[in-house]
């Protein structure tokens, strides 16, 4: 048989005499940078060690890592098509460098400015994310009105939420930190945040400060 291009194939010799043949990998897996908690655990203060360990990525990213601080400053809690609606996506593919994210509670899959903690101040209630959901059986005709979702959805990592009527062991975890989504640029068809449009997909996550 043909070996692809993806892999290798290495002879191996066990203990017994026999050779059998392994295939390696010859394309590295993308390492995340993305940090996930559960709602019960600590708050990150720092970025992803794996980042600290990269040195010449943080340089690489100096630039975006800064105007992400910025904008996080001013506001400390962010969903991802907020932020990339006003920044575009090559600097919301950054956002593992400044932020964290819940997997449930009332801010999940919001990226949170890192040190910061909702759950401590009460002033952070605007901030709540809210999932809002169409029916399936109204799906079709709601979608007529709809503009279509932006090119590349997938953004290549995780999404924000699994697919209506999605069995658990489909569900993808996070809010698209980064991907082939960082290369569309500030001008590829933006996502709606602030609910003034019909959504375009079965469930979108927004913001109340965004929708107020």
């Amino acid at each position: 048989f043909k070996q692809t291009s993806y892999y290798s194939l290495v002879p191996k010799k066990g203990k017994d005499g026999t050779t059998t043949v392994e295939r390696v990998a010859l394309v590295k897996q993308q390492v995340s940078y993305a940090i996930a908690i559960k709602w019960t655990d600590e708050t990150p203060t720092k970025m992803h060690d794996l980042a600290h360990q990269n040195p010449e990525i943080l340089a690489q990213k100096a630039e975006s890592i800064k105007v992400l601080e910025s904008e996080f400053a001013e506001r400390p809690i962010w969903s991802h098509a907020a932020l990339r609606n006003k920044l575009g996506a090559s600097k919301v593919g950054d956002l593992p460098f400044v932020a964290y994210y819940f997997r449930n509670g009332p801010f999940r899959m919001l990226w949170i400015r890192l040190g910061y903690d909702p759950r401590k101040l009460p002033e952070s209630r605007v901030y709540q994310m809210v999932d809002f959901r169409i029916p399936p059986e109204i799906w079709s005709k709601v979608r007529l009105m709809a503009k279509p979702p932006p090119p590349g959805g997938r953004a290549g990592g995780p999404q924000p939420f699994r697919r209506l009527g999605a069995s658990k062991s489909t569900e993808l975890e996070g809010p698209a930190p980064s991907g082939t989504d960082s290369a569309e640029g500030k001008g590829s068809q933006a996502q709606d945040h602030t609910f003034t449009e019909v959504p375009a997909k079965l469930q979108t996550i927004y913001q109340l400060i965004d929708i107020a």
